[in-house]
């Protein structure tokens, strides 16, 4: 008990001295800020082109110039084919998969254009094709698939067997489309260019140009502006 005692000033002494603050000296704040960012701008650089892009390069067919990666490097699985454009700008940790080997289909193909941007937490799923144009927005957690990731039919299941033409559909983004958070691109769909799917959205049919598509299952609620020249 005594020693519990003797040990109550050294843990006041702690509390305060967990307590003290320096004075708030704007000049000092400014300097640890800007310091702070040239470390971090300068981590940011080593690795985007010390480590990532040789990466990327590596584990893809075709790569454009300009890459950006803000975090992480993306999860990258490719058993068929893999295209990035120009200017593309991964968000943290993400998933790009073209990985199943289906029998009737000869190289699975993953293409995303020039100025993209891919957020956080997106996964981009492919057993036939994804095609992404230039300068779509894809924002956080949005899911990308062309397949069914397993046969409808529980035979097939169990015998783990591949999926058949009807699990699988080309999947094709236009040019200048914006794929809100958390949302949903199933197999078979076209996007038009230059329309916004609405947050949460989970997208099972075709979306005609500069509309925006919104609900469960999502569909055309209204019309865009028509771009600007």
């Amino acid at each position: 008990m005594s020693y519990l005692n003797a040990l109550v000033p050294h843990r006041q002494s702690l509390k305060r001295l967990y307590a003290f603050r320096l004075p708030y000296v704007k000049p000092f704040a400014a300097l640890i800020a800007e310091t702070v960012s040239i470390v971090e701008s300068s981590t940011t650089w080593i690795h985007n082109v010390l480590w990532y892009d040789q990466m990327i390069r590596y584990r893809c067919n075709k790569v454009g110039s300009r890459l950006l990666f803000q975090g992480t490097f993306p999860l990258i699985k490719n058993r068929g084919y893999i295209e990035i454009g120009d200017d593309v700008t991964f968000v943290g940790r993400n998933n790009l998969g073209v990985v199943f080997n289906v029998p009737y289909i000869h190289q699975p193909k993953l293409v995303v254009g020039d100025g993209v941007t891919i957020g956080y937490q997106c996964e981009i799923n492919v057993a036939q094709s994804v095609r992404i144009g230039h300068r779509v927005l894809i924002a956080t957690g949005v899911k990308i698939f062309d397949n069914n990731s397993h046969p409808t039919n529980p035979e097939r299941r169990r015998r783990n067997a591949p999926m058949t033409r009807d699990d699988i559909a080309p999947v094709v983004i236009h040019d200048d489309v914006w794929i809100g958070m958390q949302a949903v691109i199933l197999k078979g769909v076209t996007i038009g260019r230059g329309s916004i799917v609405a947050i949460g959205s989970v997208v099972t049919k075709d979306a005609p140009a500069r509309v925006l598509v919104a609900r469960h299952p999502a569909t055309g609620v209204q019309r865009t502006d028509p771009p600007r020249a």
